[in-house]
């Protein structure tokens, strides 16, 4: 006879239908990517960052305090970045719960900002000070300190992570210089009043707003030459679309923004708000967005027609210079099918262990 099973006896939690629904969760949780779906607008009259959700094109309830005279900001799907021009600080927000983690002290009026391409170092433009300050992004602390060049504004990172492109406004040249060392790599000349940077999806291409001769600059990296491209009066801002098909340039003056076809350098301009500045698309391409400071308010169109969607008030003075809607998340990588097969071994050998000490247990 074979003893019948005592009531509270171990039961294996166990069995060939849990184990394929787990195996199930896994992939579609592997599967699903994260879409960043919020636009950070920094604002210098109430000195606080808001959200507007790109999906429905709504402000968010709540705002997190920055400090003195937020300019640049710019997002990534965990953590928010605002310079404080007035401060000499940079405020550290987290994306999910718009919350300030911490301020960071940096040099004289900080101004514009970038990240590496692995996310451990954020480099933020001093203009005062011309210089540029390295932050690492896991400790929140200045860890360096690289050689700016006259009233350094916008900063872009090259695609290796090496090299850093820095606008310098009152220069008028866009200097570059090795991240790890601090050497100067190049120096290029010819620009008039640039306040932002832009590179390609290649790195072999930077694209400069000269705000002083409503022009931008199309500028091969390699040897120097330079293609001039007439857009509105007082470009400011500048972004490119995810693919790299299109580049946006804010014309602050004007109140209009210019989408640049990259094939051909064609440019379509289109009315924006009163004095527009920061302009930043969402991760899948789609939309625009334009932060336009004195109308309080963001505009927003579809980025390949250029039409406008809607316009969003907001609170006084959005800046938001940089890109401050986050780019999407990296999906989560797919097990591969010999780790699969590890995993199910894995699963089959802790399934029949918990049987086998079940059976021990009922047969004493």
């Amino acid at each position: 006879m074979h003893p019948s099973p005592v009531s509270g006896a171990f039961r294996p939690a166990f069995s060939v239908r849990r184990l394929f629904g787990w195996l199930a969760l896994a992939a579609a949780c592997a599967a699903t990517p994260v879409s960043a779906q919020t636009a950070w607008i920094g604002h210098r009259g109430p000195e606080n960052v808001l959200r507007i959700n790109t999906a429905t094109d709504t402000v968010v309830a709540g705002t997190a305090p920055v400090g003195n005279n937020p300019y640049g900001l710019l997002a990534t799907p965990t953590r928010v970045y605002v310079t404080n021009l007035g401060s000499d600080t940079v405020t550290v927000i987290d994306a999910a719960t718009a919350t300030v983690i911490t301020t960071v002290n940096v040099g004289v009026q900080p101004f514009g900002l970038a990240i590496s391409p692995d996310g451990t170092r954020l480099f933020v433009a001093n203009q005062a000070s011309q210089t540029v300050s390295v932050i690492n992004t896991a400790t929140n602390a200045v860890v360096s300190t690289l050689t700016g060049g006259n009233r350094a504004a916008g900063v872009v990172v090259s695609s290796d992570g090496a090299t850093l492109y820095i606008a310098n406004e009152l220069g008028n040249t866009v200097t570059a210089r090795t991240i790890a060392t601090n050497a100067l790599v190049a120096t290029y000349t010819g620009f008039s009043g640039p306040k932002q940077i832009a590179l390609s999806p290649d790195g072999l291409t930077a694209y400069v707003p000269n705000y002083s001769a409503n022009t931008v600059s199309v500028l091969t990296l390699a040897g120097g030459a330079v293609t001039t491209v007439p857009v509105g009066t007082g470009p400011w801002g500048i972004t490119r679309s995810p693919d790299g098909s299109a580049i946006y340039v804010s014309n602050f003056s004007a109140g209009t923004v210019s989408r640049i076809a990259t094939a051909n350098n064609a440019v379509t301009t289109v009315a924006a708000g009163t004095g527009p500045i920061g302009v930043s698309t969402t991760p899948d391409g789609s939309k625009l967005y334009v932060a336009n400071q004195n109308s309080s308010n963001v505009s927003v169109f579809n980025a390949t027609t250029m039409a406008l969607i809607t316009t969003i008030g907001v609170s006084p003075g959005p800046v938001s210079m940089g890109q401050f809607i986050a780019p999407a998340a990296a999906p989560a990588p797919v097990p591969t099918m010999s780790e699969w097969a590890m995993i199910l071994f894995g699963l089959i050998l802790a399934g029949g262990a918990a049987l086998y000490i079940q059976r021990r247990r009922l047969a004493a």
